[in-house]
């Protein structure tokens, strides 16, 4: 490492890095739009020609990050090499974010399924909520997946009250079937109460919350 390096950012290390080490400091770095510049190409069109692995992908998504580039999210929070997406999917627009979730949602091992759940707004959005449930009616080992999804009963709005209906008895307890369950029966007591509340009302009133 030379001086020009140092002074430029980048972190001296008591070994030889390979070059991937220092390409990924520069990508930290930089700012992603400097690669459109200099290569005259949309982040789409960049992501596609450019051989990222998991290493240099995840370097890129702190400079996008950081930079709070949300053309530059969109483009590369679907690679393949992207293992944590969350902070990228959060510069997305809702519906953006939503068709990112849906798929991973449908895709992934459970555990990162449920982690990026952990990182959006709840409650999530019905179609969002639906997929967790057709993933924990299919799945076969439900453990990760529905532990991190009990974790989370907030997620799960007035609107998915149906959808928790059709959660299958026999979810383990244990692994958080019990909290769903419970989820489900608090939603229930919400919706009771809110429609002997608007019983009461005078005919006005009600017209205005139907």
């Amino acid at each position: 490492m030379d001086a020009a390096g140092v002074r430029d950012g980048l972190r001296p290390q008591a070994t030889d890095p390979d070059r991937r080490h220092w390409l990924c400091q520069i990508l930290e770095a930089a700012d992603p739009r400097t690669l459109n510049e200099v290569s005259g190409l949309p982040p789409q069109e960049l992501v596609e020609a450019l051989e990222l692995d998991e290493q240099v992908a995840a370097a890129l998504a702190t400079a996008v990050a950081r930079h709070a580039d949300r053309e530059w999210a969109a483009a590369l929070l679907p690679h393949p090499s992207l293992r944590n997406g969350r902070d990228l999917a959060l510069l997305l627009d809702p519906a953006q974010r939503d068709a990112w979730l849906i798929g991973l949602i449908r895709t992934a091992p459970p555990a990162e399924a449920a982690h990026a759940l952990l990182n959006v707004p709840r409650p999530w959005v019905k179609p969002v909520a639906a997929v967790v449930i057709d993933r924990l009616i299919s799945d076969k080992d439900r453990g990760h997946f529905l532990l991190g999804v009990a974790s989370m009963p907030d997620g799960f709005g007035p609107d998915a009250l149906p959808l928790l209906a059709t959660l299958p008895a026999d979810l383990p307890a244990d692994l958080g079937g019990i909290t769903l369950r419970a989820a489900r029966q608090f939603l229930i007591f919400n919706q009771t109460i809110d429609e002997a509340f608007a019983s009461t009302q005078p005919p006005h009133l009600q017209e205005e919350h139907a």
